[in-house]
């Protein structure tokens, strides 16, 4: 049997998920019942996926409402036919989107959305842990500056992992999927802090340890046929972000990027990569869609970098180097004036 362990941020991108996807999502619940994995979660994971759901959710909901599709027609082709039959469509199309957008509101508001039940189906079918009771180790470790954690208030992290080294239990290799950085070791981030793998061999030498920050990645490895469509789509678009060839190429890549909300940390190498590499992209990149992308996406991920390369994407998306560079200019031609000058006072002072 495999002992699995999903955190919070794994199940809120279940919103991300197509239909086909959530399908095949419904497979792990049968296994779980069929007992060839057992799942274990936390009350502090339950409670994290209430409290965030809505965030995340506010994201798509805002994408739909906040859509347009309109076309630029010159006044003078009202008297086309045409004209009429677009106007038409796009009345269509409005009501379409207001009865889509109202619909999707009501499963927001009831929690019917697929996505909900099948998160519901899985909190249902796993071993949830109180991990209220391990508040004073979180803390304790918190302010020891054990991993993992972040370095402000919360302990949400170390309550999770206090509650796993205490209360997993069962034969089988354990299996902790999470896209937190603070499990990630720092040099390999695909692979488990090894002080964290440590603590886990003292408490449980007989489980071995795998660590995984997507749900394709551990159905892969693992040998399990579930077929998760979505995070190929997003490998395939950042590669073709990477070699898009025009502008309009770039703007429509963008577009089906934008439709979605988390990225795996390679997906946010690749962006930077495009950004950096692709020089379609950085002719645009104050475009409002393509800077809005990537500011929203991009920016906030920034750790996942060198502080030079930090340096390069925020003066690419914000406009920092070109600054600079003003800068440069100006003192440049001071020093240019101050030079001739200079040479103007050394020719007067030449005896004849």
């Amino acid at each position: 049997m495999k002992l699995l362990f999903l955190d919070s941020n794994i199940f809120l991108n279940f919103y991300d998920f197509h239909d086909e996807d959530l399908t095949q999502l419904a497979k792990l619940v049968d296994a779980i019942k069929a007992e060839e994995i057992k799942l274990f979660l936390t009350t502090q994971v339950c409670e994290e996926i209430k409290k965030n759901r809505e965030a995340r959710l506010k994201v798509a909901y805002e994408k739909i409402v906040d859509s347009k599709a309109t076309l630029a027609i010159p006044p003078f082709c009202k008297h086309y036919n045409e004209y009429s039959d677009i106007k038409r469509a796009q009345n269509i199309l409005d009501q379409l989107k207001s009865e889509l957008s109202k619909k999707l509101w009501e499963d927001i508001q009831s929690h019917t959305l697929k996505a909900d039940k099948i998160i519901s189906d899985l909190i249902n079918e796993s071993s949830v842990i109180d991990s209220d009771k391990y508040l004073p180790q979180a803390i304790q470790r918190h302010q020891l500056g054990r991993p993992p954690g972040k370095k402000d208030r919360s302990y949400g992290d170390e309550i999770n992992w206090e509650a796993i080294l205490a209360e997993v239990s069962g034969e089988g290799e354990f299996i902790l999927l999470s896209k937190d950085g603070d499990y990630a070791h720092a040099i390999d981030d695909q692979s488990l802090k090894d002080y964290l793998v440590d603590e886990w061999k003292k408490s449980h030498p007989d489980n071995e340890i795998f660590f995984y920050k997507s749900l394709t990645k551990f159905f892969t490895e693992h040998d399990i046929k579930i077929e998760l469509r979505i995070e190929q789509e997003k490998d395939e678009l950042v590669r073709d972000l990477i070699n898009s060839h025009n502008f309009l190429n770039t703007h429509i890549i963008v577009s089906s990027l934008s439709k979605y909300s988390s990225f795996t940390d390679d997906q946010v190498r690749g962006m930077a990569n495009a950004l950096s590499e692709n020089s379609q992209i950085r002719w645009i990149i104050d475009d409002a869609d393509v800077k809005e992308f990537y500011r929203d996406n991009l920016l906030p991920r920034l750790e996942l970098f060198d502080s030079e390369t930090q340096q390069s994407i925020r003066g690419l998306i914000q406009g920092e180097e070109a600054t600079d560079l003003s800068a440069e200019l100006n003192n440049f031609e001071e020093k240019l004036k101050e030079e001739k000058a200079k040479e103007s006072d050394t020719e007067e002072d030449i005896p004849f």
